[in-house]
């Protein structure tokens, strides 16, 4: 299996995985500012990591709370030989202890708990390093004015945390239409 066939499993199996498009800029962003520590909030099968480990010199850490999707994760990265340099971690992002700081941290897991992943993390992201936030359009849903009952808290959600992020004086803020919305964060303090 190669990395444009297990993307092609993740979708038919309908996994919540990152779009190309972020993924290429994520590999920019590590390669321009020669990032070598990466944490992972939300690993799915690991597609991600592969990839960003295969256009990269990085040494990542990820954590997946789904027993399920963690197993795959770890069967994907040891299929591709790459456990010498991903290390998946079967946590749940609230709680896990990181042992080390991180050049990067990406946010891509529950949205509702955005703010706390931030707030969590941003002891373990060294000054000038990188917060990626993804998904934070939530499928073009933020910028409604009215949406679903169903789906209001979690746009609300998205709301405080966006209007938040962009007034805290630990990061430099920016925002980019790229998949479903990205939010990268640079540690200033």
């Amino acid at each position: 299996m190669n990395l444009i066939q297990l993307r092609q499993q993740c979708l038919n199996q309908q996994l919540p995985i990152m779009s190309e498009e972020v993924l290429d800029f994520i590999v920019e962003l590590i390669n321009h500012y020669q990032l070598v520590s990466v944490l992972e909030l939300g690993s799915c099968w690991g597609y991600s990591a592969l990839v960003l480990a295969s256009q990269s010199a990085i040494s990542l850490v990820s954590i997946e709370k789904d027993f399920e999707r963690h197993i795959q994760a770890r069967y994907h990265v040891r299929a591709f030989g790459y456990e010498n340099r991903i290390n998946m971690v079967y946590d749940d992002a609230l709680v896990y202890q990181p042992e080390d700081v991180f050049d990067l941290i990406i946010i891509d897991a529950a949205k509702a708990q955005y703010q706390a992943f931030v707030d969590r993390y941003e002891p373990f992201l060294k000054t000038g390093g990188f917060m990626v936030v993804d998904n934070t359009n939530f499928h073009g849903l933020v910028a409604e004015k009215e949406v679903q009952k169903s789906l209001k808290t979690m746009v609300n959600a998205l709301k405080t945390f966006q209007k938040s992020i962009q007034r805290d004086s630990r990061f430099r803020f920016q925002s980019y239409d790229i998949g479903d919305g990205l939010i990268v964060l640079q540690k200033i303090v």
